[in-house]
Parts: structure tokens; sequence; C-alpha cells
């Protein structure tokens, strides 16, 4: 139960995210021609998953430098 609910939000958190938060995932790019529409939409999905991505690497370059200072302030 809370594995299936873990992922509802999950999920729910990311269409979110795409739809309201800059991507404009719920606008229709596709205009008639064809495949258009989904190359687009590959390539949303492609840019948010490089920006989480990048987000992680961010804070866990942030968590060792702090890890870092902490060791050198006790060494």
């Amino acid at each position: 139960m809370r594995c299936g609910r873990a992922r509802w939000r999950i999920e729910n958190e990311t269409f979110n995210t795409l739809k309201n938060q800059g991507y404009e995932m719920g606008h229709n790019y596709g205009h008639g021609h064809q495949n258009l529409c989904s190359n687009l939409g590959l390539l949303m999905l492609l840019a948010f998953l490089l920006d989480q991505l990048s987000g992680y690497r961010i804070k866990a370059f942030n968590e060792r430098k702090r890890l870092r200072r902490a060791i050198e302030f006790y060494e």
C-alpha cells in the first residue's frame, strides 16, 4: 500500500511539474505535423530528466563539500 501511494505521489508531482512549472507540457505543439508532438514531448521529458539529474548532482556536490569542511574542522 505504501509503495503504491509513494509511486502515485511521484507520478503526480512529476506531471504537475511538467505541466505547470515551466515545461508547458499541457500545450499541444503538434499543430497537424506528423510526429512533431511526440518528438517535442520526448524532448521535454529528456530536458526534465537532465534537470532532475543536475539537481541531484548539485545536492551531492554540496553535501560532499560540507562533509569535507567538517572533516577539516575536526582534524
